[in-house]
């Protein structure tokens, strides 16, 4: 049920977003018309509506399909979902789990992460003992057992401290909200 609701907001979000593009796009016809009057664009300036709908339309389609992209694609309902490169995300289910998929057939349940480079880096959910290292241009996961383990070999590889580690919905907020809330669905 949450899917579908968020579905529709999605799909009116996208529907208004498009027409202002369109509007924007149609007003910058008309100035270029006015400099250029035998262009055209000055002729698809003076088809006002028609030309509107039409780009509307298009730009409909475009961020309908980028919402669905891997960096568009922010989750539906209950789940929500971060790109962080290399075709890769970090996912949340029910605002309580969040996890990270190294490989297709095997989640990782973590607490705090961040993200630097091509390393996706934070602790497992666990005690808060355990540590990961997720080379995600290669793909390769490494777990530490302690804080020691995590600090000696991030030193090597420029790696976040912990104390840069956030959760998922400081994650959340720093990536999707801001410009990318209010002009991307």
């Amino acid at each position: 049920m949450f899917s579908l609701i968020h579905l529709i907001f999605s799909l009116v979000k996208i529907a208004i977003l498009a027409s202002v593009y369109a509007l924007i796009i149609l007003f910058v016809f008309k100035i270029i018309a006015k400099q250029k009057p035998q262009s055209l664009i000055a002729k698809l300036s003076k088809k006002g509506f028609k030309v509107w709908f039409g780009v509307g339309g298009i730009i409909s389609v475009l961020l309908f399909f980028w919402m669905l992209s891997s960096y568009g694609n922010h989750g539906f309902g209950d789940s929500a979902r971060i790109p962080i490169g290399y075709g890769k995300s970090v996912n949340e289910i029910d605002g309580v789990t969040t996890y990270i998929s190294p490989k297709n057939d095997e989640n990782y349940s973590i607490d705090l992460y961040a993200i630097r480079n091509e390393y996706c880096v934070g602790q497992i959910h666990t005690n808060g003992n355990e540590y990961f290292i997720w080379n995600m241009e290669i793909n390769e996961l490494q777990e530490l057992n302690s804080k020691v383990g995590y600090i000696e070999k991030s030193k090597g590889l420029n790696l976040p401290k912990q104390e840069e580690f956030k959760d998922f919905n400081t994650n959340y907020a720093d990536y999707w909200l801001g410009w990318r809330f209010w002009l991307l669905p």
